[in-house]
């Protein structure tokens, strides 16, 4: 069994250290901390852990590096215009950053290719792919992305799904005393919720079904980034729906009235 290290907001501990509070355990040391564990143990339910295939690990492992490589690039591109809208840097600085971006750039692209012909040798990352590449707003690089997340977990709901995308709302909320505004938990996996958010702005602007969903959402009130973070909710649960069924995405199914 693997516990659920989730941590809590503002906390970097996860569920056995909260579960050591809840007994009121005040010391902290090797035979303490195996007491608790067995008495975890004990009392939680077991929930055996199955591991994914090695190939998923090796092929979330390109997808990560595309990531990090991308915020490399975004960081360097605005350098890049800080220094280029004052007019005060000098050629050799500006020609610098322009060869690192192309050189970040030029090795995402040869990691999502090297992603990309992972899934020609693996016929179920195929079938994720080709999948995940027909919803609107979802090219190759940010579809490797999504299923490189999602492909290593074990069977789970759409909401589960949300969850562990850290796109679940957390209420607090006690009487008459404590009422405060719902908000984005941001519990989960945080490469995800970057992952699905560009598909989503793409999608708001390309797919009328998406766009007529935000809009609406924005005219009863909604911010515009909080209708493209609901965006982001029912993407997810069109990619379950559409990789538990085998289905092509259908922009009338998911965005059908209620």
């Amino acid at each position: 069994m693997v516990v659920n290290p989730k941590p809590a907001p503002g906390s970097e501990q996860g569920a056995t250290h909260h579960f050591a509070e809840a007994i009121l355990q005040r010391r902290k040391n090797d035979p303490v901390d195996a007491a608790m564990l067995r008495e975890f143990g004990r009392r939680m339910d077991f929930v055996s852990w199955q591991p994914p295939r090695h190939e998923l690990f090796g092929f979330r492992a390109l997808t990560r590096e595309v990531q990090a490589l991308s915020k490399t690039v975004a960081a360097a591109r605005n350098r890049l215009h800080a220094i280029t809208t004052t007019q005060l840097a000098p050629a050799t600085l500006i020609g610098a950053l322009e060869r690192q971006i192309a050189h970040n750039q030029a090795l995402i692209d040869e990691l999502v290719a090297a992603a990309v012909a992972q899934t020609e040798s693996d016929p179920e990352l195929a079938r994720l792919l080709a999948l995940t590449d027909s919803v609107p707003g979802f090219a190759a690089k940010a579809a490797v992305l999504v299923i490189g997340e999602l492909a290593v977990l074990p069977p789970m709901t759409a909401r589960q799904w949300v969850a562990q995308a850290g796109l679940d709302v957390r209420e607090e909320c006690s009487g008459t005393s404590l009422a405060r505004r719902p908000r984005l938990s941001k519990r989960g996996n945080k490469r995800l919720r970057v992952a699905l958010f560009y598909p989503a702005l793409t999608a708001a602007r390309c797919c009328p079904a998406a766009q007529a969903f935000v809009d609406r959402l924005v005219a009863h009130g909604k911010t515009r980034l909080q209708a493209i973070v609901a965006l982001m909710r029912k993407l997810l649960h069109g990619l379950h729906a559409m990789w538990r069924n085998d289905e092509d995405f259908d922009a009338e199914k998911l965005f059908a009235p209620a």
